[in-house]
């Protein structure tokens, strides 16, 4: 199976609503879109955008600074797993990490993508096989 993902970094998804760009979101044809850097928690949100139709929608916004970081994965596909949070303390609810995993051996955690943590700090507390270990 061919699984189209895409990750934008919306650098606030607020001011991205209010813009033409936001329009290519209801007619892009991914089955997995993550944001990063939404600076928003979904009950800032109108309802349309927080649990789009025809999408499941899954956040893990910042709750240690207002405005501040946060991601968002929209699935066209039912995942098994979803998992939120980074295992280090000194990094719990900045809004930084989603991991989904799927059926048929699909399983990603999306931290990558979404760079929430520096590579350099990230190297000595995650492990691959702490979030993915299907997929090796």
């Amino acid at each position: 199976m061919l699984i189209k993902l895409v990750s934008w970094n919306v650098n606030g998804l607020r001011a991205v609503l209010k813009k033409p760009d936001w329009d290519w979101f209801a007619n892009n044809q991914c089955q997995i879109v993550g944001l990063q850097e939404t600076k928003a928690n979904p009950a800032q949100l109108p309802e349309e955008a927080v649990n789009p139709p025809g999408w499941n929608s899954y956040w893990d916004s910042c709750v240690v600074k207002k405005g501040y970081s946060g991601v968002a994965v929209f699935s066209r596909l039912e995942p098994l797993r979803v998992m939120a949070e980074l295992p280090v303390d000194e990094y719990r609810g900045e809004g930084r990490f989603l991991h989904l995993e799927f059926e048929h051996g699909f399983s990603g955690s999306l931290r990558g993508l979404f760079r929430g943590m520096p590579q350099k700090q990230a190297r000595g507390h995650l492990r691959r096989s702490q979030y993915c270990p299907s997929a090796h």
